[in-house]
């Protein structure tokens, strides 16, 4: 016997719009997340570079 219930079609692209608007939340949160990260880390970067010339040029050998 046949079935009489007709099939409805699959919706299809809804994966595609989630995956790129993770991907652009993710690039935009990571642009704006990542400028104050950066600063963070030359920040830190310059401290270390300090420290290293002030035991070069301290007067203890």
């Amino acid at each position: 016997m046949k079935r009489l219930t007709r099939r409805l079609p699959r919706p299809r692209g809804q994966a595609m719009v989630e995956y790129s608007f993770i991907a652009h939340a993710l690039l935009v949160v990571g642009t704006f997340g990542g400028t104050w990260f950066v600063t963070y880390l030359i920040n830190a970067l310059t401290k270390y570079f300090e420290s290293i010339y002030w035991v070069l040029t301290s007067p203890i050998p």
